[in-house]
């Protein structure tokens, strides 16, 4: 991922063209050529491009838990990570960050060594009972 993100600092493709382009527009532009980082960065573009629809409109008055908001949009996250700075962010949001060339954490700007990524399936599962009253299967 480290390798993607210099690539697309390098050609100067801003998040705006990264959700815009087609995937093999981008790929040819980081002269990506290898299948496998191919088949990686397309499956990397598909959900930072996918929106969800599935989550459902919550009232303006319901009191949110403040935990269940992505730090980076401020939205309700549907899949939650933990990154290595230890804050819990929306996949897509994250990757998108990691994607722009930012190897910082968002919270504390502290550089980050490792973009590992880690399902918060707790905070997942909380989150869907929040909004649909019952858990994740």
């Amino acid at each position: 991922m480290v390798e993607v993100a210099e690539r697309v600092r390098e050609a100067n493709l801003s998040g705006g063209q990264l959700l815009t382009l087609s995937c093999d527009e981008i790929l040819d532009i980081l002269q990506i050529d290898n299948e496998e980082d191919r088949k990686k960065l397309n499956v990397h573009l598909y959900w930072l491009r996918n929106e969800d629809k599935g989550i459902p409109e919550v009232p303006v008055d319901t009191d949110i838990p403040h935990e269940f908001l992505c730090p980076i949009t401020h939205e309700i996250m549907h899949d939650p990570v933990i990154c290595s700075d230890g804050f819990t962010y929306e996949w897509a949001a994250i990757n998108e960050w990691f994607l722009s060339g930012k190897f910082s954490s968002p919270m504390t700007n502290a550089h980050l060594t490792d973009t590992q990524l880690t399902s918060n399936t707790n905070l997942k599962t909380r989150i869907c009972q929040f909004l649909y009253g019952e858990s994740v299967p």
